[in-house]
């Protein structure tokens, strides 16, 4: 049943990613801030499961979603990957502004766009792991990160590549739902694999390469869709 009620419990839970969203960007400890967005993800992949049990669902709910996930998986990353660069200028705010920008008209597509079980572009939560997930990798000191700081070219380029990603028209299957059969999840089967697997081999790892698995497997899914 569709509601229109301001104050349902899956409208808190997306309050709280938005929460967590703001707790991330005024974090002077960077990794303080990616613990808030990695809380403000765990909240955002339940608030619509639950909606959907609880006959909750509304335009309210869809549009406060995409609201706190502006704020949680657009700006916060954006301001945490900003401050990572030592010689931050004008002229390096360019690859962020398309990042955030992209964000924006990403998840409005999303609020018009009857996705189902797929998505048509990289989703803000995959995007902001991809950042903070080299965000973390950089402060953890993994080696193959490090020219990425140290050449503002690269450093430029990087969020500009995922926002280019998230206004794309890749399809790319969703965290949310499983559908019928092993074969129609593989690709979800394997992101959780490398997620564990990572998390148990160099854990600061974790979040960057579960994030290119799933970049990778949808460019997969989307080359042999266009064979067929």
């Amino acid at each position: 049943m569709k509601t229109n009620k301001l104050f349902t419990f899956p409208n808190l839970i997306t309050i709280g990613n938005l929460c967590f969203g703001f707790l991330a960007m005024v974090q002077e400890n960077a990794m303080i801030g990616i613990f808030c967005i990695m809380m403000a993800m765990f909240l955002d992949l339940f608030d619509g499961i639950i909606a959907r049990m609880m006959g909750t669902e509304g335009e309210i709910g869809k549009q406060l979603d995409s609201l706190a996930d502006m704020v949680s998986f657009g700006i916060a990353p954006a301001m945490i990957y900003f401050r990572q660069f030592e010689h931050s200028g004008y002229f390096t705010q360019i690859g962020i502004f398309v990042f955030i920008s992209a964000c924006a008209l990403r998840l409005a597509k999303y609020n018009i766009t009857d996705s189902g079980k797929t998505f048509q572009g990289l989703p803000s939560p995959a995007a902001a792991s991809f950042i903070i997930g080299i965000i973390m990798a950089h402060i953890t000191e993994v080696s193959w990160v490090a020219p990425i700081f140290n050449n503002e070219i690269a450093y430029i380029l990087l969020p500009i590549a995922i926002g280019i990603l998230m206004i794309s028209n890749l399809t790319m299957f969703s965290f949310k739902t499983i559908k019928d059969g092993f074969r129609e999840n593989i690709g979800l089967f394997l992101c959780i694999f490398t997620f564990v697997a990572t998390l148990l081999i160099q854990k600061e790892l974790t979040l960057l390469m579960t994030a290119i698995v799933y970049i990778l497997l949808s460019f997969i899914v989307n080359l042999r869709a266009q064979k067929k």
